[in-house]
């Protein structure tokens, strides 16, 4: 199109120049959009914009001006965007994008209705109090009150005194104790005149304007003007200064001609005689609005790049305008290379098609190379390089010395010389890789290649092993025409009938095709018997092997098959090539008889159906082959042609002929002498296979007759009239002057007077039968040699003849003749040692009886009268020519074995007793030991819980963590003594896997969290949970492998990993455990050592970490008697991992964790740990939910994605070890965000402070992350995301808020029967909670007392009361008619297995333990509540279940939750029950010592038990622990062990009596204090 090329350019370059035109031309646009800020958005006026709108339709006529109300947000887009136009919105708003560019104000509001002089377009803020309020005498009395303000982004309702406060030092949002946002004016003062808030911020002339109104009396309220005294002469109450009024501002984009349009426009409604709310005036000075975002850190001031953001979109169109012009001038590059481009593609497609005739080469299966003259290789393709093991690479280049070492004769080929293309064709044998060998044809083509100088040679090897195959066919074939022309031979040479001579040549065919039996059918078109003239069949001869079953007994089934296919057999088929042609009762039958391939052949005589031959297969199931097919037909035509050649010699020629093929094709040559006439009739065929070729060569030979064997064979002709046939092996002469072995049969014909007339036979090659033979000597002369080498002999064994034969070795073995040792079984036994005697005697009896291997070891005396140890060795072989067994063996002394067995016996034998010895030393050392390391434990503990001071402390702390260790080395000497010794026991407990991962991990959170790495435990949610182990040594094993991973890493993380698989249809488990780390790793020595007993990588080790090295040692043997392996993979500097394998027994297969989220829930996880956010990922999209991983800095952007969607969102933030924390909690929660998690540390967790972050959608879930934690949080997120669910507490640390308890009203008559006053309190707390009426009695009879008198639909029942205890009350109970359906339920402070049983078995209908849990009772007394109370029993078991399993709660001093959620509302109860806690606990105590000293240990025990069930009702759940543990002594009479838990229990009880009075202070505080 263009031909000159200066065209084109000029083209070009003024197209860019119109583009860049059009760029800059200002857009005209016919509707004009206004984006108006909705009030919502921050809390302003409600205006009356539509007024304005009008007025500028009205106004100017060209244009259609629609009003667009928009969120904060939503509008900043819209600008961004260019969809709107102008603006109406906050000085906040248009201050922040009039720094950008975007906007620019043109006019300010005007408030008409308002008219208070200079200050319509003019606003502050208020701050006020209640006027009764005496608290607040000043704006400074404000700290740790609580606030009522209008919207963060409004300058009225918060920023004004945000701004006055922050520039005098103070962040108003941390003085506040509570600060509550509202956008409805009414209700900040609503929330301030009804004390809901202590202070009050509003926009000014709100006031004024709710009291004309008559919505506010202003004397109810109290204002302050202190923070900005230039306020005072305002005529409207104001706190803060003054701002300008929103503003009418202009987009970037809006043309310049229609700004100025809307400008007058604007400015001229107030002089319009309409009345209206608002007008418009000059723009006011917004700086005291930016001065206000700069002090409180505003957008766009928070970024430290605004400026350069601000002139980027300043410049925005100039840079579009450069960027195309530099598109422009780079479309000359593009011509340039158009050029290059082509010859590119013309190189691609000749590189293209070289690979297509490289993949051509390669996919050939044949061998291909190319040499050169030098013999070096050029090129060869696949099938060559990998025959020999090679790469294509590695042999281009090399010459075949280089490669092979030796130029291998096949690939030893000349290079032609000449220009011309030769061919040159060779069939070689060839070794290819080894062992494999292969017959190959190799052909070599030589010619001239462009570029070199000298024609190239190429080969090609092509493999013709596939006519090996065809060879054994072949093989197959001569057999079997072998024996049809053995067959046939014997029809014809018979001088007999065809009938006599017929089953020698069946069985001559049966086993040259390996059947079980053969017969010839006769074909009768008459029956006698009947004289029906239709077709009957008769045996006419048969053949069976093995004396099978004969053909006659299978008549009938053969008669009804040849019936049923008798026209195929006419027609000259076959039938049975295939057991499918036969019907199903037919091969039912066969499978009865036990026929697996039955073949009939028709017979034809004279042309006509004469009968069949019928072959039986026995063994296998065959497929004839048609070879095999050709070949029996062949027969079957025969024997036709025997049983007609009486009438028609035709046939017999025919016969001839064929014999002479089968002949031909089996290897047999006929020989026939005529002794009468001594004329050798031999035909050529024999002369011809030993390679006499000419006709004068034959005849020489035909004359010599038998002079043609060799001379040492002659006299084999001599002896042979005497038999009527004979069969023998000679050598005959071969043309080159070798003599062959041939084998020859044949048969003598005599005359009536037993003169020899003729010899006939045949002859066949035997030479390779020879060469195996041979071959077999001399393997077995190399087992002469082996043993004599192994000092072994070999002994016979013939039962017919009872009698030992042995080889020549006996003699140099024991020194006896081998001629005459040993004739018989007993001349054996009389060499063997006499104690050896009896257990040979029964080897052998066995041995004789059932044929199984002989082997025994005995002693066998020599000639000289000494003995040897020997083993005898000796197995049954079937003679089948004889139908018996022969027995061999051999004898090897094994004199030496014996001595190293019996010194390794002797050697192991004193290990034993050494290491029996070092166990019960070591057991006896560690029980002395552990006795003085009780005192000093003990007496350490007292002396640590009296007054010391802070040095005194750390010495006895040193003195007591040195002391654990010690103990912790001797319990690992003790454990690896007691593996050594073999008693290691392992238990089966039903244990929950994962619950025990969890703790373990837990375990060792805090020693992680000091070296600022994460412990992180994968085990799928849908692996199984209850398993059967030993859980105690299972726990010790993980221990000691993760306590090693903290301990020998200093930075990163450790990650415990168990994979799951069920096996055995469910009933076990294989689980994989590997423990992780990235600490210092191992190198490949340090590997070999780290089992090894009291051994670690290196002595620096030891000094840097400490530790006795029996750590891994012990987890190998524990996991090795529990049938795993352990494995471990390290690097020096990379970290280390250790591995092991158990299979378990499941209990059952625990399903996964069921799914109850929604379907198209969103998380976000955010955080740089990436095995945190990798395993939080993980589980989560293990329950089908859609999780993305994202950076801090990513999330906004992904959020801002999903706020036009419907679906619920929740954002999970990973806060790694040591991190600081406020800057990632003060974030604002996103609209459309249901709820986040907070992962973070236990430490990180009691640093936080409630001021810095309003958690009410917030989870923070503790490290270490599991399974049930992480579910547990996203469907508290869920569920309740308007609930707050965590609350710091005065401490500084968080404590999970139990969810507000909301009873059911059960309207039960409730008797509590408890003689302890604190328990009878707590019980009647819980039981008012839900709705109960509660009588109480102190003892038994009491409690009879008020059965008698009253009726009550549940008792609960204490088990120990003095006087009468629980069991003989539930006894009387039941005894009375009217009472034994009245349901009892137990509380006792026992809880041991069987305790429950005890209750239930005595009359009770359920049980519950102390201390008391209201869900728990709420669960149990659900089910005799009246039909019309709804519980949810599950939930409530749910609840019972998780407080039984949360083992924080049982190791707390105070459970001051629940003496909150009991005692809150009844605190004179509460203090009631503090004081007769101490007076219960003191008196009892006092008992106990006494008791103890009087070693009355019964009713020691008793007081023990009360005082258990007390503590635990009051939550002291520490010192009920150890009351418990007093009990258990004081029952086991232990009074040593006893007086020291009771030393403990004081302890424990005072400091529990501390925190329960600083928890009844806090209960008793007033409200306003």
């Amino acid at each position: 199109m263009f031909k000159d090329r200066t065209k084109f350019l000029l083209f070009l370059l003024l197209s860019a120049l119109f583009i860049v035109e059009s760029g800059f031309a200002d857009p005209i646009k016919k509707e004009i959009r206004i984006g108006i800020l909705k009030k919502e958005s921050i809390g302003g006026w409600d205006y009356e914009w539509q007024e304005t709108i009008d007025f500028l339709n009205r106004q100017v006529k060209d244009h259609d001006f629609k009003m667009v109300m928009l969120q904060w947000s939503e509008l900043k887009q819209a600008v961004a965007n260019g969809k709107v136009d102008f603006v109406i919105a906050s000085p906040v708003f248009n201050v922040e994008l009039d720094m950008d560019g975007q906007l620019t104000v043109i006019a300010t509001l005007r408030r008409e209705n308002e008219k208070i002089e200079a200050f319509d377009n003019l606003f502050g803020s208020v701050i006020f109090w209640r006027a009764g309020n005496k608290e607040i005498k000043s704006l400074w009395d404000i700290r740790n009150k609580s606030i009522a303000a209008g919207p963060l982004n409004s300058i009225g309702g918060w920023l004004a005194p945000a701004r006055e406060f922050a520039e005098r030092g103070i962040d108003l949002r941390n003085a506040a104790r509570e600060v509550v946002n509202h956008i409805d004016t009414s209700k900040i003062i609503a929330e301030v005149l009804s004390g809901k808030a202590d202070v009050g911020i509003c926009r000014t002339s709100s006031l004024e304007l709710l009291a004309s109104q008559g919505k506010l009396n202003l004397a109810d309220i109290s204002y302050s003007r202190e923070l900005y005294l230039h306020t005072e002469d305002l005529p409207f109450a104001c706190s803060t200064r003054l701002y300008p009024e929103w503003s009418f501002a202009r987009v970037s984009h809006t043309p310049a001609h229609l700004v100025e349009k809307v400008t007058l426009n604007l400015l001229r409604m107030s002089n319009v005689d309409e009345p209206k709310k608002i007008t418009w005036g000059f723009p006011a000075n917004y700086s005291q609005v930016h001065q206000l975002m700069q002090t409180l850190n505003l957008e766009p001031f928070r970024s430290e790049s605004s400026l350069i953001n601000l002139l980027v979109k300043r410049l925005r169109r100039w840079l579009t305008g450069l960027a195309i012009t530099l598109l422009a001038l780079g479309s000359l590059v593009f011509y340039l290379l158009k050029l290059n481009f082509r010859l590119h593609n013309v190189t691609e497609e000749l590189n293209s098609q070289r690979g297509f005739l490289k993949h051509l080469v390669d996919s050939l299966p044949d061998m291909i190379f190319v040499k050169n003259q030098a013999g070096h290789y050029l090129m060869c393709n696949q099938a060559f390089a990998s025959a020999f093991k090679f790469s294509a690479d590695d042999i281009r280049g090399r010459s075949d010395s280089e490669i092979f070492g030796e130029t291998p004769p096949f690939l030893d080929i000349a290079i032609l010389p000449g220009d011309r293309s030769t061919i040159q064709k060779v069939v070689r044998e060839i070794e290819i890789a080894g062992a494999n060998t292969i017959f190959g044809e190799i052909i070599k083509v030589s010619c001239p290649l462009h570029g070199l100088q000298e024609p190239v040679s190429i080969g090609i090897i092509r493999d013709i092993s596939v006519s090996y195959r065809a060879r054994q066919l072949q093989e197959q074939r001569e057999r079997l025409i072998s024996g049809i022309a053995e067959a046939a031979h014997l029809i014809v040479g018979a001088e007999s009938s065809v009938e006599k001579s017929m089953p020698a040549a069946l069985d001559a065919i049966s086993k040259a095709i390996g059947a079980d039996r053969i017969g010839m059918i006769r074909h009768d078109e008459f029956n006698e018997k009947t004289g029906e003239s239709r077709p009957s069949f008769r045996c006419f001869s048969c053949y069976c092997r093995n004396q099978h079953q004969c053909h006659r007994e299978t008549a009938n089934m053969i008669e009804v098959v040849i019936r049923e296919h008798y026209s195929r057999l006419l027609a000259g088929n076959c039938i049975g090539r295939s057991t499918t042609e036969f019907s199903g009762p037919i091969i039912a039958e066969l499978v009865k008889m036990g026929i697996k391939s039955l073949l009939i052949i028709p017979v034809f005589v004279h042309k006509k159906f004469w009968g069949c031959l019928e072959v039986h297969i026995l063994n296998n199931s065959r497929s004839w082959l048609d070879f095999e097919l050709a070949a029996l037909e062949l027969a079957a035509e025969i024997f036709g042609s025997m049983i007609e050649r009486s009438t028609d010699f035709v046939q017999l020629v025919n016969y001839r002929d064929r014999l002479k093929l089968a002949l031909d094709s089996a290897g047999l040559y006929l020989w026939e002498y005529d002794f009468e006439n001594g004329e050798n009739m031999t035909p050529d065929d024999l002369y011809l296979n030993l390679g006499y070729l000419g006709r004068e060569q034959i005849e020489a030979k035909r004359k010599l007759g038998f002079d043609i064997l060799h001379d040492d064979d002659r006299h084999l002709i001599r002896n042979i009239a005497d038999a009527e046939s004979c069969q023998f092996e000679v050598r005959l002469l071969s043309q080159s002057g070798k003599y062959a072995w041939h084998s020859f049969i044949g048969r003598n014909y005599f005359d009536a007077n037993h003169v020899h007339l003729r010899l006939i036979g045949f002859f066949r090659n035997t030479s390779v039968e020879h060469q195996r033979d041979m071959a077999l000597r001399m393997e077995e002369g190399r087992n002469v040699h082996a043993l004599t080498a192994a000092h072994a002999a070999s002994w016979e064994y013939v039962p017919e003849e009872r009698r030992f034969y042995w080889s020549r070795h006996i003699k140099k073995l024991l020194g006896y003749n081998p001629e005459i040792f040993s004739p018989n079984i007993q001349s054996v036994y009389q060499v063997i040692h006499p104690d050896d005697l009896p257990a040979a005697k029964e080897a052998v009896r066995k041995f004789l009886v059932s044929g199984k291997e002989l082997r025994f070891d005995c002693r066998l005396r020599h000639f000289d009268g000494s003995y040897s140890w020997f083993v005898n060795i000796g197995t049954q072989v079937e003679d089948p020519e004889l139908a018996d067994y022969r027995y061999y063996g051999i004898i090897i002394d094994i004199s030496e074995t014996r001595r190293l067995q019996e010194n390794l016996t002797e050697a192991r034998n004193r290990a034993l007793l050494a290491s029996q010895a070092k166990s019960e030393f070591l057991a006896n050392m560690s029980h002395e030991i552990r006795t003085p390391m009780n005192g000093i434990l003990g007496m350490l503990e007292l002396l640590m819980a009296t007054t010391l001071d802070h040095r005194q402390r750390e010495f006895a702390g040193l003195i007591y963590r040195s002391s654990q260790s010690l103990l912790g080395i001797l319990n690992a000497v003790l454990d690896l003594s007691k593996i050594e010794a073999g008693k290691i026991v392992l238990e089966k407990d039903s244990i929950n896997l994962r619950r025990l991962l969890e703790e373990v991990v837990s375990l060792m959170q805090p020693l992680a969290e000091k070296k600022k790495i994460e412990v992180i435990l994968k085990y799928p949610p849908a692996a199984p949970d209850q398993i059967v182990a030993d859980g105690g040594r299972l726990r010790q094993v993980l221990t000691n492998l993760l306590s090693n991973a903290v301990k020998f890493t200093q930075e990163g993380f450790i990650i415990v990993e168990v994979a799951a698989t069920v096996i055995d249809e469910g009933k076990a488990g294989r689980f994989s455990f590997s423990v992780k780390d990235t600490g210092i790793g191992m190198n490949n020595e340090q590997q070999q050592q780290v089992f090894e007993k009291f051994s670690q990588a290196d002595s620096s080790i030891t000094r840097r970490f400490g530790g006795t090295g029996l750590g891994l040692t012990i987890c190998q043997e524990l996991i090795k008697i529990m049938g795993g392996e352990i494995s471990l993979e390290s690097a020096s500097g990379l970290g280390t991992r250790i591995s092991f394998t158990l299979t378990l027994e499941l209990l059952k297969e625990t399903p996964a964790v069921p799914t109850k989220f929604p379907e198209k829930l969103r998380t976000f996880v955010a955080g740089n740990n990436s095995p945190v956010v990798d395993t939080v990922c993980e589980i989560i999209s293990s329950w089908n939910i859609d999780c993305s991983r994202v950076s801090y800095d990513e999330l906004p952007s992904k959020i801002q994605s999903e706020s036009d969607s419907k679906n619920p969102v929740v954002t999970i933030f990973d806060f790694p070890p040591g991190e600081q924390l406020p800057e990632h909690l003060k974030y604002q929660k996103p609209d459309n965000v249901t709820g986040s998690i907070f992962l973070m540390t236990p430490r990180q967790l009691a640093s936080i402070d409630s001021r810095d972050q309003d958690f009410s959608t917030i989870f923070l879930l503790s490290k270490p992350v599991t399974t049930s934690k992480l579910y547990n949080a996203m469907l508290e997120i869920l569920q309740r995301p308007e609930r707050r669910l965590y609350e710091l507490k005065k401490s500084g640390r968080f404590n999970s808020i139990k969810p507000e308890t909301t009873y059911v009203r059960l309207g039960l008559r409730v008797l509590v029967v408890e003689d302890n006053e604190i328990n009878q309190e707590v019980a009647h707390g819980i039981l008012e909670m839900m709705g109960c009426q509660v009588t109480l009695a102190g003892s038994g009879a009491v409690a009879l007392e008020h059965l008698e008198q009253g009726r009550f639909d549940v008792v609960l029942l204490d088990c120990q009361m003095p006087e009468m205890d629980g069991f003989e009350v539930v006894r009387l109970i039941r005894e009375n008619p009217e009472l034994k359906d009245l349901p009892v339920i137990a509380m006792t402070a026992h809880s041991m297995p069987g305790d429950r049983e005890k209750c239930i078995n005595s009359g009770m209908n359920d049980y519950i333990s102390k201390p008391v849990e209201a869900r728990q009772l709420l669960a149990i007394l659900s089910r005799f509540a009246s039909p019309g109370v709804a519980v949810d029993s599950e939930e409530a078991a749910d609840n019972l279940s998780a407080s039984k399993n949360d083992d924080s709660v049982l190791d707390v001093v105070l459970d001051s939750e629940r003496i909150r959620r009991i005692f809150e509302r009844k605190p004179q109860q509460l203090s009631r029950l503090v004081k007769a806690a101490y007076t219960n606990y003191t008196g009892l105590d006092r008992q106990i010592q006494e008791q103890i000293k009087k070693s009355e240990f019964d009713a020691a025990a008793q007081n023990a038990h009360t005082i258990k069930g007390s503590l635990g009702n009051l939550g002291g759940n520490r010192a009920a622990e150890l009351a418990a543990k007093l009990e258990l002594a004081l029952k086991e009479g232990n009074g040593e062990l006893a007086g020291k838990i009771r030393g403990q229990l004081e302890t424990a009880f005072n400091e529990f009596f501390a925190q329960l009075e600083k928890l009844e202070a806090e209960i008793n505080k007033p409200e306003n204090s």
